[in-house]
């Protein structure tokens, strides 16, 4: 694994680019499968990985795998699905 990644530009070519990067210098606890992600694309995973999260635990999730995987069932009906959100 890497211990840094250098993320796409964005839609403004005339920005340098940025990277990602353990604080300790340590291993990245990521990997990209394919094409060369940015900023916003990391925001959109963190953000939706902590949503399963959050659904798992409030909505008696059966996960799966290593505590930090986001995967799953919940065994939940449309009310209480409706309470999470509403409180969002």
């Amino acid at each position: 694994m890497a211990n840094e990644l250098m993320l796409k530009y964005g839609c403004n070519p005339n920005q340098k680019p940025s990277k990602i990067f353990m604080k300790d210098g340590g291993e990245l606890p990521i990997t990209v499968l394919n094409g060369k992600p940015g900023y916003i694309n990391f925001l959109d995973a963190f953000n939706s990985w902590q949503l399963v999260k959050e659904l798992n635990a409030q909505l008696h999730g059966r996960g799966g795998g290593k505590p930090f995987f986001a995967q799953g069932s919940i065994q939940a009906g449309r009310a209480e699905i409706e309470v999470f959100f509403a409180g969002r």
